[in-house]
């Protein structure tokens, strides 16, 4: 999208592996032009289900993120990679699981 000038990428000062991203213009247009297109074929592809299968979807989507992050906060905290070592090589053990 940067490539294309639909959004602009600047470096966060305080840390430089975190980036700033925002649409330009150009890009601004692009999403007004395209968004309602998307959001009509979402609802067509939502028609097949009823509003009660909907909410148990979206339910079920909302604890499935929530067990991610959870897992993530758990998992992910010790793993470093060693870029001296050539990458990341150490291998994950994850928790045991209960029950």
């Amino acid at each position: 999208m940067v490539a294309k000038r639909l959004a602009k990428r600047s470096a966060q000062q305080v840390d430089a592996r975190r980036a700033l991203v925002v649409l330009t213009d150009a890009g601004c247009t692009l999403y007004d032009e395209v968004f309602p297109q998307v959001a009509a074929m979402n609802a067509r592809v939502m028609e097949v289900i009823d509003d009660r299968t909907a909410q148990a979807l979206s339910r079920a989507l909302e604890l499935l993120t929530a067990q991610a992050v959870k897992l993530n906060s758990e998992v992910a905290q010790d793993v470093h990679a060693d870029r001296r070592a050539g990458g990341s090589r150490r291998v994950r053990r994850w928790p045991e699981t209960q029950g």
